[in-house]
């Protein structure tokens, strides 16, 4: 299995849609330049898209059965969760609010903060906060959904049947980390590269 993975061509993968986007203007740009007529479109793809995709490939071959939350759907969930928050019934800007708790929510899943660490603080913020990432998770739960930012956690290293170059990353947050380091411990190989100085180079991903 590790020999057909080593074989297979990298699968690059960047922080975020901006600069993969960038990545394939300049790769088209470059092989125009070498007078190509045809050539291969650099397959390129942003992290969470990358996690994405994986869970639904896991989902298809029934590795999984969680149900994977978009970003949306689930920042709808958290606007749902505060505006029917009888404690802090009335707040002046319930959808600002909420987008601020599912931004805070999305900060502790990238670097591994356990929800316990919230009652270390005991304000009235910190108790609405810690409130609602209970009420969350228990509706994950209850509707066998997998939020975005957790799904890394369970993505099955078995399933990833391609080298990895990660480009631009300057550097990872502790969820990436985890996961790079399951995916090498898994025979996967990951590589890193940084984004060129210049803006017209391009690292060599032939």
């Amino acid at each position: 299995m590790n020999a057909d993975r080593s074989l297979a061509p990298a699968l690059i993968l960047t922080p975020t849609r901006r600069l993969a986007h960038q990545l394939r203007v300049n790769h088209d740009a470059v092989c125009d330049v070498r007078g190509l007529a045809v050539w291969r479109t650099l397959e390129v793809l942003p992290w969470q898209t990358w996690i994405e995709a994986q869970c639904r490939l896991e989902r298809q071959s029934g590795a999984s059965v969680g149900r994977l939350l978009s970003p949306q759907a689930a920042g709808l969930i958290w606007r749902r969760l505060v505006e029917h928050d009888q404690v802090d019934a009335g707040v002046l800007s319930p959808p600002g609010l909420a987008r601020a708790a599912y931004r805070s929510w999305r900060a502790m899943q990238a670097y591994q903060i356990p929800a316990s660490a919230l009652d270390e603080e005991d304000t009235h913020e910190t108790r609405s906060f810690a409130r609602w990432v209970r009420g969350y998770t228990r509706w994950l739960a209850e509707h066998g959904a997998v939020d975005p930012d957790l799904a890394s956690e369970s993505l099955r290293v078995a399933s990833v049947r391609r080298p990895l170059r990660l480009v631009g990353f300057d550097e990872l947050t502790p969820a990436q980390s985890l996961l790079v380091e399951r995916l090498r411990a898994g025979g996967i190989d990951v590589l890193f590269e940084p984004w060129p100085i210049h803006r017209g180079d391009l690292p060599p991903f032939h």
